[in-house]
């Protein structure tokens, strides 16, 4: 815990959550340790323990290096993503998942999550370097080699959940040592993982930014990979609904009229009285890919993805500042709610 900002030994919230864990296994790369960290992310404060990745001698237990997934001072690269100095208080951007590494390359590669907290960014405006990106690390060194962020200033919890697969193949008759990150919303990202050129072109996309909720500024493009095609459906629309009959289809319009639709990475919305009652997204939080990962042929270079598809809707409350809270708006629904099963539900389809 020493040198880790707001990181207390056996701290726990109000929820009786450790706010600080190690829950996955770590990597040897040569001689190195590396692990991530499990970071609470059911927030009711702005402030968090940074999600740094630190490294270890395998046969001393020498300290060696810590890379800054939250930047830890305003000279580092990727502080001005943090905009108003969020980088002070923000937290998580944590690996909580596994790594991957090159012992050839010396390389560690380091899948991140979401910045505090999951749904709302209002307290940390700016892309919010290097949450929800993929980092190669120098071993010896912990400088950053290379980066990509598949999630400016995410609100959707879409933090890379698995340890990205290590390939060899060929691309237009060329070898490439390559490296595929699959993800929550559905893509795969896939780099030469020597200099993290993409292997096929991703593109900077318009997304729907408004109505969003108050305070915040949801980034106005983000990421998408033109190859390989998404492996799961995204977005939620009407012509998703259930059509089996005139009834039931209906029922199933019926079901979502009083939710907000639309594509890949719509803003989240607020439930209002008399209004809409949030917005539906699809996948949610728990993938599409999720702690699962993907698994590789080397003969046939086929990758192989466990998938989920769900929809949810986030909800919101402005938390108590009795039990610490300071945040605008947090996710889920207030702890004497969900204890008595009286927390909202979403529509099923």
């Amino acid at each position: 815990m020493t040198g880790l900002p707001r990181a207390v030994r056996e701290d726990r919230d109000y929820l009786n959550a450790m706010l600080f864990s190690i829950q996955s296994p770590p990597i040897v790369v040569r001689d190195t340790v590396i692990h991530g960290s499990s970071v609470a992310d059911r927030r009711v404060t702005k402030e968090a323990v940074p999600g740094w990745v630190r490294a270890w001698d395998v046969r001393t237990g020498e300290h060696k290096w810590d890379f800054h997934t939250v930047p830890a001072n305003g000279d580092e690269f990727g502080a001005d993503t943090w905009l108003n100095e969020s980088w002070r208080y923000s937290g998580n951007a944590n690996v909580w998942s596994m790594l991957s590494g090159d012992d050839e390359l010396g390389y560690v590669y380091l899948p991140t999550g979401t910045g505090t907290n999951d749904y709302y960014g209002g307290h940390r405006l700016g892309d919010n370097l290097f949450a929800e990106s993929l980092v190669a690390v120098d071993i010896e060194t912990g400088q950053r080699v290379w980066h990509f962020q598949a999630v400016h200033h995410g609100l959707w919890d879409y933090d890379f959940p698995a340890a990205p697969n290590l390939l060899d193949i060929e691309v237009d008759g060329r070898p490439v040592r390559a490296i595929a990150q699959v993800s929550k919303q559905g893509f795969v990202y896939t780099f030469d993982r020597v200099t993290g050129d993409p292997i096929w072109p991703i593109e900077e996309r318009a997304v729907i930014t408004s109505p969003a909720i108050p305070g915040e500024v949801p980034a106005l493009t983000q990421p998408f990979p033109t190859k390989p095609a998404a492996f799961d459906y995204q977005g939620v629309t009407v012509d998703d609904l259930v059509d089996f009959t005139p009834e039931i289809r209906e029922m199933a319009l019926e079901a979502v009229s009083n939710f907000r639709l639309g594509p890949l990475f719509t803003a989240p919305t607020l439930a209002e009285a008399g209004g809409t009652q949030g917005t539906l997204f699809r996948p949610t939080g728990g993938g599409a890919a999720s702690w699962t990962g993907a698994a590789v042929d080397p003969e046939t270079g086929m990758l192989y993805v466990p998938s989920n598809n769900n929809l949810g809707v986030i909800h919101y409350y402005t938390p108590d500042p009795a039990v610490g809270g300071n945040l605008r708006y947090t996710h889920g629904s207030p702890e004497a709610a969900r204890l008595s099963g009286d927390a909202p539900q979403g529509p099923r389809m």
